[in-house]
């Protein structure tokens, strides 16, 4: 009588066992496939397709970069926030929906603010440790000179500009003033990528 009452009650907790394994895994499956990928493309104003902009879900390490005609596929849910950055552009953060065309804009006081050294090394113009001067073209127009040197002379910081005493002659430039002892320390010009003779 006994074996038969203990017989019963194994059955019933098996049954609730297998219930509420079948609960647990209809449950797994449905955060497993609640997840789908969201596709888009990334363009700038002009509508141009952006390379290699960041695309992250919010609050996750999951993210993508997008190829070269600006197309992008992440995992995320619907209606989850996707962070957008770019070098030189706006961050932006859009909801995440099905084919998505996120347009973003210039960030045009990041761009003005980066100065490219003589080594190529692209630097903020705050953490430059000298003086870092820009000449606009109105500014050499405004008055007209016979030599675009003297037209320099007295706007840019650290250059001094001496005209020449003699016809033909060359100016004397120094850059940061005179570094060695012979004082041959002229600086090298490059227009549009050709260098240009200063020499007498």
């Amino acid at each position: 009588m006994n074996f038969e009452r203990t017989n019963s009650n194994l059955k019933i907790m098996k049954a609730k066992l297998n219930g509420f394994l079948t609960l647990f895994m209809l449950l797994v499956l449905q955060i497993a496939f609640a997840q789908t990928n969201i596709s888009g493309v990334v363009t700038d104003q002009a509508g141009l397709p952006i390379p290699g902009v960041n695309v992250l879900v919010k609050g996750t390490q999951n993210g993508v970069q997008t190829d070269f005609d600006g197309k992008f596929t992440i995992a995320a849910n619907p209606g989850q926030t996707l962070v957008f950055s770019f070098v030189g552009m706006k961050d932006k953060e859009v909801a995440a929906s099905a084919n998505m065309t996120v347009a973003m804009a210039d960030d045009a006081v990041e761009l003005e603010g980066v100065v490219v050294t003589a080594l190529g090394i692209k630097r903020e113009k705050k953490a430059l440790g000298y003086s870092a001067t820009t000449v606009k073209s109105d500014e050499l127009t405004r008055v007209t000179s016979a030599n675009v040197f003297e037209t320099l002379s007295g706007k840019i910081a650290g250059v001094d500009i001496t005209t020449p005493q003699t016809p033909g002659a060359s100016n004397k430039i120094i850059v940061r003033g005179i570094s060695s002892i012979t004082g041959g320390n002229a600086p090298l010009y490059v227009v549009d990528g050709t260098p240009i003779n200063n020499s007498s």
